[in-house]
């Protein structure tokens, strides 16, 4: 099994530009969401439609999460078996996670009222904030119990308790019974979403609650256990191309009815689909031949820059368009200096992306590459022998 996990493995990271390229994507989605609901412009037919196409953006954080899920499950079973195992993993998702999550708390409670005179978040929620539970903060009391440049880091609340609670999963269970609790979870994430609309829960709880979306991490984590299987992929691998389709229609079908990520027809039918469509897509990029028009346009230099980057640029690119907003240089604007509506939100979101862009390579060459060299003090040691049991 040794042999067999180290070649599918390297299939994997032979594939590594195109993932960074789907991160793109997912982070091109977000940031182009987020931009456009603090875009105040005349409506017009053309500015409808953009608009409708950029809310349905938020499906970006799906894929996120499915990429967390195939990554991070990866890595875990590549190294189960290791005597530091939980010690590396912990040590060495914190040198990844923290520093840049704590200097950008420090920049919002410090730094950002006095100087973009916006607000801070309550100093009650502060221990929530550093305990990574501002998902359940959002759930519990709405919106509104954070500032927007706080709460869209109820993401990163949810995959952190994923951090912390997978790895002891991965170390109990054989590899295939960790592949049947995978699909297990998808299915239970499912059975809770029909419960709580069943039984009334605020959508916003539905929407941020990690066992309620448990089934994008799920499924990822089941495509990584997919990938290094070579009987459950040639099972699973000729049915990738319809799941996918047949997901897109599920998904464009349930979005002609309701856009919104509250609605009962997507928190019930879509979330599962997003969750599918996305798996369906990363065991598509990973395929051990290249795909042609996807594998290029997924290795672009501009795809792979953003996913690379994505996630500095995920958690500042909120603050960066609201200060781009307030140094004078807003969507109407630039819609009034163009005559053009939309000609002004693209422009807009082209120069927030832009200015986004830079402050994540000054993180990356400032802070982030310094601290992730410190990983070397923290490696897995030689994993033991792994068994396909």
């Amino acid at each position: 099994m040794d042999d067999v996990l180290s070649a599918r493995t390297a299939v994997v990271r032979a594939h590594v530009p195109e993932l960074d390229g789907l991160r793109g994507i997912a982070i091109l989605a977000v940031m182009s969401f987020h931009f456009a609901a603090i875009s105040s412009v005349p409506v017009t037919s053309a500015t409808r439609v953009y608009r409708a196409m950029a809310q349905f953006g938020y499906t970006g954080v799906d894929l996120f999460f499915v990429l967390s899920g195939f990554l991070i499950t990866g890595i875990l079973v590549d190294e189960r078996g290791s005597p530091t195992f939980y010690r590396a993993f912990i040590a060495r998702r914190a040198l990844r996670i923290l520093p840049v999550y704590c200097v950008y708390l420090l920049v919002v409670l410090a730094w950002r009222p006095s100087v973009l005179g916006l607000p801070a978040p309550p100093a009650r929620m502060v221990p929530w904030l550093l305990a990574f539970g501002t998902n359940i903060v959002v759930a519990s009391r709405g919106w509104l119990a954070l500032p927007a440049a706080t709460a869209h880091l109820w993401t990163l609340a949810v995959e952190e308790q994923f951090y912390l609670t997978w790895p002891f999963v991965v170390a109990m269970l054989p590899f295939r019974r960790l592949a049947y609790a995978c699909a297990a979870l998808a299915v239970l994430a499912f059975a809770l979403r029909l419960a709580a609309l069943t039984i009334g829960v605020d959508p916003v709880a539905i929407y941020t609650l990690t066992p309620l979306r448990f089934d994008t991490l799920a499924l990822g984590s089941l495509c990584a256990l997919v990938v290094r299987d070579p009987v459950l992929y040639s099972r699973i691998r000729p049915w990738v191309g319809r799941v996918l389709m047949a997901s897109a229609v599920v998904i464009a079908s349930v979005a002609l009815v309701n856009r919104s990520e509250y609605g009962v027809p997507m928190q019930l039918v879509g979330y599962s689909a997003l969750a599918t469509g996305s798996a369906a897509l990363v065991l598509y990029v990973v395929q051990p031949h290249e795909n042609g028009t996807l594998s290029r346009l997924l290795r672009s230099p501009p795809l792979t820059m953003f996913g690379r980057y994505s996630y500095v640029l995920y958690l500042v690119h909120g603050v960066v368009g609201a200060a781009i907003v307030m140094a004078g240089v807003s969507a109407s604007v630039l819609a009034s200096a163009f005559a053009s509506p939309l000609l002004g939100m693209m422009t807009f979101a082209v120069a927030a992306g832009s200015a986004s862009l830079a402050v994540a390579l000054l993180s990356w060459f400032l802070l982030e590459r310094p601290i992730l060299s410190l990983k070397r003090y923290v490696p897995y040691g030689r994993p033991a022998a792994r068994t396909s049991a």
